[in-house]
């Protein structure tokens, strides 16, 4: 290529270039026209606030039943009924299931008949039979005896008279000693048969206790064939089926009922939360503030909130030394049941107060790489676009720790149309036409 062409091909890239140039200058002329022309975009403003909010903080809770009991048998025998869905509530003293109560009905009757055994022994002894024979023979034995005596008074002085033979005297006292001896003889008999019959009553007492203990124990045996439910509460799967032998070498668990209303949550607080719930209430002396109801929420795993509020029930003695929390139970209502034991939610409470908090609106923050950062409107409605440092939410609200002072304003909505440096129109009402796009 000559020289000539070559100044030819710069020069016509020279009128190029300058022709593209003025193109854009134009072009940037127009915009920048346009966009004076253009009214400043609508906005929702709102102003930050000042005031004292409460903090909350979320803890990991496990769901317990407030109690938890094994349904045992106690008796051996073999299982005839289960009357229960498993799963399902139960009422205190609903009968759960039957053990073949046949073999237990029969010692019943065994012990029945052993106590009227007894309490005819008993009634045997007390009549006092062989006292009363022992008393007739005594008194019959003295009536000899005064007979004799008195036929000896009579033939004293008849023999000294000689009209009677010293004979018949002599056997007269003879009769005395024998009756005497008769006498002596029944007495001994006597006492010895109401020492017998003492006897015989406390050991017939004894017999009629031994065999009521006996039966109270047969009747409690066949009882125990209805194993019922010691509570109301929800009944879990079965562990043992109709047909199955019971007790074979020890009790047998049949199943577990767990009282589910109301239920428990349990959950560790940090230390720090801790001593700030005890400082917002001096008067608790060694435990949490019962008296004043702690109340707490729930979020469920579906990130629900539980419908029923938590009441405070104990807190635990000592701080984990692992993870230096302390364990708090709330007590929840679940009167439908959706609360179910071994659960895991979030327990929502209240663990402090911020004072003099600046507070804006959730949705006017604006999340960034770097960061949150609102739009701030200044006294000329030119926005400018500021970093803070936010702290814990407050229901739709959150706090502000940086970067903002109270009665500032800031926008709520519209922050697409904003751009730093350009003024907006701001206003304290939603914008219908974005509602609607959104």
């Amino acid at each position: 290529m000559t020289s000539l062409a070559k100044r030819a091909l710069w020069l016509a890239s020279v009128i190029c270039l300058a022709l593209l140039s003025t193109a854009g200058c134009k072009d940037g002329a127009r915009e920048g026209a346009a966009a004076q022309s253009e009214p400043p975009p609508a906005v929702v403003a709102a102003k930050v606030i000042e005031t004292t909010v409460p903090i909350y903080g979320e803890f990991v809770g496990q769901i317990q039943a407030a109690a938890s009991v094994d349904i045992v048998a106690r008796i051996e025998g073999v299982l005839k009924e289960m009357n229960f869905t498993e799963g399902q509530p139960v009422q205190e003293g609903q009968v759960l299931y039957v053990i073949d109560p046949a073999e237990y009905q029969a010692r019943v009757d065994s012990a029945k008949a052993a106590l009227s055994k007894a309490e005819t022994a008993l009634e045997q002894a007390q009549a006092q039979v062989g006292v009363r024979m022992a008393q007739a023979e005594l008194a019959q034995q003295k009536a000899l005896l005064t007979k004799s005596q008195q036929d000896v008074a009579r033939f004293e002085p008849l023999v000294d008279q000689r009209a009677v033979p010293q004979l018949e005297l002599d056997g007269a006292r003879a009769s005395v000693n024998v009756n005497q001896a008769n006498v002596d003889a029944s007495a001994a008999r006597l006492q010895n048969q109401v020492v017998n019959i003492r006897a015989q009553i406390e050991l017939g007492k004894a017999d009629v206790e031994s065999a009521k203990a006996a039966l109270t124990q047969a009747e409690l045996n066949l009882s125990y064939c209805a194993v019922r439910a010691p509570m109301n509460g929800l009944i879990g799967r079965t562990r043992v089926y109709p047909g199955a032998l019971l007790s074979r070498g020890g009790p047998t668990v049949l199943n577990t009922l767990s009282a589910i209303n109301p239920v428990q949550v349990s959950f560790g607080i940090p230390e720090t939360a801790y001593l700030t719930v005890r400082r917002r209430n001096p008067a608790a002396q060694n435990r949490l503030p019962a008296a004043q109801q702690l109340e707490a929420e729930l979020i469920l795993a579906d990130n629900t909130v539980y419908p029923f509020k938590g009441q405070f029930k104990m807190a635990d003695s000592a701080i984990d030394q692992k993870t230096g929390t302390l364990t708090i139970v709330m007590s929840f209502p679940n009167p439908d049941g959706l609360l179910r034991p071994n659960g895991f939610g979030r327990v929502r409470l209240m663990v402090g107060k911020a004072e003099n908090a600046l507070l804006i609106p959730q949705k006017a923050v604006i999340e960034q790489q770097g960061g949150s950062a609102v739009f701030v409107i200044g006294e000329d409605n030119k926005v400018s676009l500021r970093t803070v440092v936010l702290g814990p939410q407050f229901e739709s609200s959150v706090i502000v720790t940086q970067g903002l002072k109270a009665g500032e304003r800031i926008i709520v909505e519209g922050q697409q149309k904003a751009r730093p440096g350009l003024p907006v129109n701001p206003s304290e009402t939603a914008i219908t036409s974005e509602a609607g796009e959104k």
